[in-house]
């Protein structure tokens, strides 16, 4: 496999999961936690260095295609309230339950926004009850929707994150895991409204309603009521870090205060989260790379 480079920072790895209060709370997004013992060596991780440098001048969020709407709201689709509760014991399930009934040939969990992908999980030790996200879009708590593509834009975006290199087999989409497929929509899906608001901060333009429209997606997309797709691979738990970082730095940006008085300081965040989803392009490229 040709040599793919970037520079990637690990975070603390949470899974699409959590305690089972429903309050949308940031335990929500953890599970593996103490999984680490799964993560790969640093030996077998020397293919996940990525695609991107810090110092690279390939501006590869430019290249994506899909335009901001009107007023920058990220689309998204609506789901069916999460835990009806005339059928709520129907996503109730042990670990052992739901692999043994739902996992697929290929170690796969996959439910569709109709068939309720949120699911309470019961620890194999029976301690801990915590929610798994089955599908393969993420899904806003709350808000009751879920951020995916248009099927008619799945190629397109697919082919955005093969194309960063040459010479290189990947698996196709079917063949990706959930979260693989989550962020590729998620990063398509927002990478627009980063393009803009950089156009913003060029023209040293730091206020108006342009700028909080767009900051006003970024609060949403940061919240901790927004559930990643769970887990399922050893590479999906490296790519969970990455993407947590990512959705943390969306919070921070969205909720700074007066940036228009810390120009400087608001400018080094927007920096940080355009140079994070650069290298999940290059991270993503890795994975997906057979």
């Amino acid at each position: 496999m040709k040599k793919l480079i970037m520079t990637l920072t690990v975070g603390a790895l949470l899974v699409g999961c959590g305690e089972n209060n429903h309050d949308g709370s940031r335990e929500e997004n953890e599970k593996n936690a103490n999984a680490g013992e799964n993560k790969p060596s640093a030996e077998e991780m020397a293919d996940y260095s990525g695609l991107f440098q810090s110092d690279s001048s390939k501006d590869v969020l430019a290249e994506v295609t899909l335009l901001p709407s009107e007023n920058y709201h990220i689309p998204t689709v609506s789901i069916a309230e999460p835990f009806p509760e005339d059928e709520a014991d129907d996503y109730n399930h042990s670990e052992r339950e739901i692999a043994e009934e739902f996992m697929d040939r290929d170690g796969r969990i996959y439910f569709t926004l109709k068939d309720h992908p949120l699911r309470n999980i019961a620890s194999a030790d029976g301690t801990t009850t915590y929610l798994a996200n089955y599908h393969d879009g993420f899904i806003h708590l709350l808000d009751a929707e879920a951020y995916v593509l248009d099927e008619n834009m799945i190629e397109e975006a697919y082919l955005f994150f093969i194309n960063q290199s040459d010479d290189v087999n990947y698996r196709m989409w079917e063949e990706a895991s959930n979260l693989e497929r989550g962020i590729m929509q998620m990063i398509y899906l927002t990478a627009p409204n980063v393009n803009e608001l950089g156009d913003l901060l060029a023209e040293d333009v730091y206020v108006g309603d342009d700028f909080e429209q767009i900051n006003s997606q970024f609060t949403n997309l940061g919240s901790p009521n927004m559930i990643f797709p769970t887990s399922q691979t050893v590479a999906d738990m490296t790519l969970f870090e990455d993407m947590l970082k990512i959705h943390a730095l969306w919070g921070e940006l969205g909720q700074f205060e007066q940036p228009e008085e810390n120009k400087e300081a608001y400018t080094a965040l927007y920096n940080d989260l355009r140079l994070e989803m650069t290298n999940m392009v290059g991270a993503i490229n890795t994975t997906l790379a057979k």
